[in-house]
């Protein structure tokens, strides 16, 4: 009788050893299974971040500009010519001190500061009203205009007496013209009109050189003089600006 006890005893301790090892077993599989879940949850976030990342870095790169650059030496007769201070836009070509602001709006052109057309201006004067024509983005030829008549006149009726244009090599060819090259260096400059009037030489901060070679011819009506202005950024044309006075 002892002995069926005994038996009893031992086969009902090793049921319930049996059963502790397998809840162990299956306790300790999930724990596996959650901890590789967790690991490759964790591993996707990782990579999600880096191609965030890669895209953010790859969207906040400048888009390169393109520069022009002159195609070998050039010459021109006409880089000084204060008869015919011209420039050429949209197929259509204006003459500073002949041409007015209204000629350039009769024909389409769409300026900035058309709101100050109407402005009168006095006689005998200049007025500096911010007239500009965009040519890309960011980019403007900029012109004021004269009233050199006896009578108070609107801004629209003056004739340009300025023109202005900087940035050049990022202009696309073409998009506005002059009757002389628009792509030099200092060198073509002085080989085609001879030495200038002055020379402005400085540096910017970062080492850049610059240099404003200044043309000029006395007025023959007003006191002052037509002006033609080329300057150069690392010896290549930069900004062209002319400027007309009776």
């Amino acid at each position: 009788m002892k002995n069926k006890k005994i038996v009893s005893l031992i086969l009902v301790a090793s049921m319930m050893f049996g059963l502790a090892a397998c809840a162990s077993d299956d306790s300790s599989s999930r724990s596996d299974d959650d901890n590789e879940r967790v690991t490759t949850e964790a591993e996707t976030e990782d990579d999600e971040d880096e191609t965030t990342s890669e895209t953010t870095t790859e969207a906040e790169e400048p888009a390169e500009s393109t520069l022009r650059e002159p195609e070998g030496p050039v010459e021109s007769e006409f880089f000084t010519d204060f008869e015919n201070m011209s420039f050429t836009y949209n197929g259509n070509t204006y003459t500073l001190g002949v041409s007015t602001l209204q000629d350039l709006i009769d024909d389409g052109v769409e300026l900035s500061g058309l709101d100050a057309a109407s402005d009168i201006v006095d006689s005998q004067s200049t007025y500096y009203a911010g007239f500009s024509i965009e040519l890309i983005p960011y980019r403007s030829a900029t012109m004021t205009v004269a009233n050199y008549t006896d009578e108070e006149l609107p801004a629209s009726d003056c004739v340009i007496t300025s023109l202005s244009v900087g940035s050049i090599r990022e202009l696309p060819e073409g998009a506005i013209e002059f009757n002389f090259p628009d792509l030099f260096t200092p060198e073509d400059l002085v080989n085609s009109a001879g030495e200038p009037d002055n020379i402005n030489e400085f540096e910017l901060s970062d080492g850049t050189p610059f240099a404003i070679y200044t043309y000029e011819q006395s007025s023959e009506i007003y006191y002052g003089s037509r002006r033609y202005e080329y300057t150069f950024e690392d010896g290549v044309i930069d900004e062209i600006s002319m400027s007309y006075i009776p």
